[in-house]
């Protein structure tokens, strides 16, 4: 199989905040002749000319990063792959408007996560990293940009993505990593569940973003998951944090009614 084959498979995750797609990008990796793109469009949204968030407008802009050139990447060739990855957070493009910048020739999936564990976890695990001077936008933090490019590519490109559930994926990732390898051409192979651990070339953030995935090995059961405790109490944190749950829950709810059943 070539890459300029037809046939040659193409799969985008979409996701949130904490919603474990890292480990799922993980075990796509460790198939080995998949090539496999990280969270691509935050260089665009982030560090590129077209910069669509406040709080980086004042760093230095790194040229070969607009949307388009992203979107150029994507769609290119890859030679010696079977089959091309990406796994990227949804608001940066169904917050910032941009779906002039989706490649074509793409199974688009999405991977959601109770916003009370994954909001929580991305807000303990930021201030693990820089403290909490917050200038996020709820945009950024809630599951309505997931939503609305969900729509998006439902109404508007004529697809019906996968959805899965984070909790479906751990219960059984055997299961589901089967299924959606089927939905998307991939071949599903047992080392899939299981690898060396150790950090990725790629990554892109700094390493406590990507602690846990790093030194694991394979999925981890439910009960070794770090979420919302009995003590978290939503109006004990900080606004912004509460409106992006709120935010979310709506979503969340749709999508999770429209998941693929393990």
């Amino acid at each position: 199989m070539s890459e300029n084959d037809h046939t040659f498979p193409r799969a985008i995750l979409w996701t949130v905040q904490k919603g474990m797609s890292t480990v799922f990008e993980r075990s796509i990796r460790a198939l080995g002749d998949i090539k496999v793109y990280h969270g691509s469009y935050a260089r665009a949204a982030y560090f590129g000319e077209e910069r669509c968030f406040p709080h980086f407008m004042d760093r230095q802009v790194q040229p070969g990063l607009k949307f388009s050139d992203i979107k150029e990447i994507l769609q290119g060739p890859a030679v010696g792959y079977r089959g091309v990855f990406m796994k990227d957070h949804a608001y940066r493009i169904g917050a910032t408007g941009r779906y002039d910048a989706l490649p074509e020739g793409f199974a688009h999936s999405f991977l959601i996560r109770q916003p009370i564990k994954s909001i929580i976890s991305f807000y303990k695990t930021y201030i693990d990293a820089y403290g909490w001077d917050s200038p996020l936008l709820v945009s950024e933090i809630s599951f309505r940009g997931m939503w609305d490019l969900y729509k998006y590519i439902r109404d508007v490109k004529g697809q019906t993505p996968l959805i899965i559930d984070a909790d479906d994926l751990i219960a059984d990732p055997a299961g589901i990593m089967k299924k959606y390898c089927e939905a998307v051409g991939f071949e599903f192979r047992e080392s899939m569940l299981h690898w060396e651990p150790g950090p990725v070339d790629g990554w892109l953030w700094e390493d406590i973003w990507y602690r846990r995935v790093s030194t694991s090995k394979g999925f981890l059961k439910p009960s070794e998951l770090e979420s919302s405790r009995p003590d978290d109490k939503l109006s004990d944190l900080p606004e912004v944090i509460q409106e992006a749950v709120r935010d979310s829950q709506p979503c969340y709810e749709e999508m999770y009614k429209l998941r693929m059943l393990p």
